[in-house]
């Protein structure tokens, strides 16, 4: 049996500059979408799924809000766990950066509900989709139109 081989790249010296010229809160929240990000896919590929879950319900039962709270933290978080994806993941799959953000978002106290669907493609063969909304609006997710998919009920890190 052949192992896929852990593929580790040196970020570039532009990268690194760049990664420095970010304003802190944003160098503090893509190093915690990085740390979240490589995580949670490794827990997808090492965990069961209900058991991942139990994991991350824990961490999200203990917020991390601030008295006065940043009112571009979710634009932070979407940002970066995007980034993230781009970086550690090869096809960006869309479960791995909606755990994410859910999980980022219950750790700050805000509402993230995780969404899994599952549809038809043309030839018949079956898709999945996990998207998350907050406060009624999808925040991740919506670009793949999550309306087409048969969503089962919500899985919620808070256990609400």
């Amino acid at each position: 049996m052949r192992r896929a081989a852990l593929r580790i790249e040196v970020p570039s010296v532009s990268a690194l500059r760049k990664f420095l010229r970010l304003p802190s809160e944003n160098r503090r929240m893509l190093v915690t979408a990085l740390f979240a990000v490589a995580m949670i896919r490794l827990g997808l590929k090492a965990l069961p799924f209900q058991k991942l879950l139990l994991l991350l319900n824990r961490l999200a039962e203990r917020p991390r809000g601030r008295k006065d709270p940043d009112p571009l933290y979710e634009r932070r978080v979407l940002w970066a766990v995007s980034a993230a994806a781009r970086r550690l993941l090869r096809n960006k799959p869309c479960l791995t950066q909606a755990i994410a953000v859910q999980l980022l978002f219950r750790r700050q106290g805000l509402p993230a509900a995780l969404h899994i669907g599952v549809a038809k493609d043309e030839q018949g063969h079956l898709k999945a989709h996990a998207w998350v909304e907050s406060n009624d609006e999808i925040v991740i997710g919506g670009a793949a139109s999550p309306f087409e998919y048969r969503a089962f009920p919500s899985l919620d890190l808070a256990g609400k």
